[in-house]
């Protein structure tokens, strides 16, 4: 979710005021909701909607279009990211084309997943890194226990092990024991201090290169319609829509059944279009 929003306060184009972020929490039981409620203290762009139960990705996006105040809802879900000039992009095209209610483009996938470890012990270096002597545990892919040397660094405000085996070079350190060091970079230190002698869970984070693009053969109007019969060719998480085109005694444009598919674009009216830019969003 940081990272998420990182990327729309990175864009290009889009000065600060003209935008909100608008993050709806989905009763989640895990640290998403204390991320959320850090993100919206200290940035005053960020609108923060807390759901008392789990309504789903349909219910969310319901929620989140009540919150929306601007001419233009672009939708990104949370575990994903924004390219530089996405915004810029969309709004130009949205702009020189009245007629288009909603905009989406192509994609690059990437990959993440979760390494465990525990520590046996720590050395900390005066540059500020610091090696640690861990046992990988069971978890997810990881199938092997072994017992292996990894040294910790900070950058910006991210824990990377910056020597290590393959598997977990490059790895971000994202929670010691209870501490969610997303939250609460400073206390890194103190943490790995905490949890020598196998006192607490270590969790990394690894994330692989982008993939090549991937989307959507279908960008002009006409094609959208033609091939929303056949498939969702409009990617969900990078389409931006045109507020006026939904005017709330219309409802929310999407359905509360399927949030996700190509009949939320289908049911627009005769004069209002879906289409897909080339550009990766």
């Amino acid at each position: 979710l940081i990272d998420c929003v990182k990327s729309i306060q990175a864009q290009r184009g889009v000065g600060p005021g003209s935008f909100e972020v608008v993050i709806v929490e989905d009763a989640s039981d895990d640290q998403t909701l204390a991320i959320a409620r850090k993100l919206a203290d200290e940035h005053p762009f960020v609108v923060l909607v807390e759901n008392s139960a789990q309504r789903g990705v349909a219910g969310a996006l319901r929620e989140g279009w009540q919150h929306c105040r601007g001419s233009f809802v672009a939708r990104l879900d949370a575990d994903d990211e924004a390219d530089g000039e996405r915004l810029v992009k969309q709004l130009r095209y949205l702009e020189q084309h009245p007629t288009i209610s909603v905009l989406g483009g192509r994609t690059r996938p990437f990959w993440t997943e979760q390494r465990k470890c525990t520590i046996d012990k720590i050395s900390e270096k005066e540059d500020g890194r610091i090696v640690a002597v861990a046992w990988r545990e069971f978890h997810g892919n990881q199938t092997s226990r072994q017992r292996e040397q990894l040294t910790l660094r900070r950058s910006g405000d991210h824990i990377v092990v910056v020597e290590g085996s393959a598997e977990i070079s490059g790895c971000r350190l994202i929670r010691v024991g209870d501490d969610c060091l997303t939250l609460n970079p400073d206390t890194w230190q103190e943490a790995l201090r905490g949890a020598q002698g196998g006192k607490g869970e270590v969790l990394l984070e690894r994330r692989d290169p982008l993939e090549p693009p991937t989307g959507s053969r279908a960008l002009d109007p006409l094609m959208v319609r033609t091939m929303l019969l056949f498939e969702d060719c409009v990617a969900g998480t990078t389409a931006t829509l045109r507020r006026s085109h939904f005017p709330d005694s219309e409802g929310c444009p999407f359905p509360q059944e399927e949030a996700e598919g190509h009949w939320a674009w289908l049911g627009l009216g005769p004069r209002r279009h879906a289409a897909n830019l080339a550009d990766v969003l």
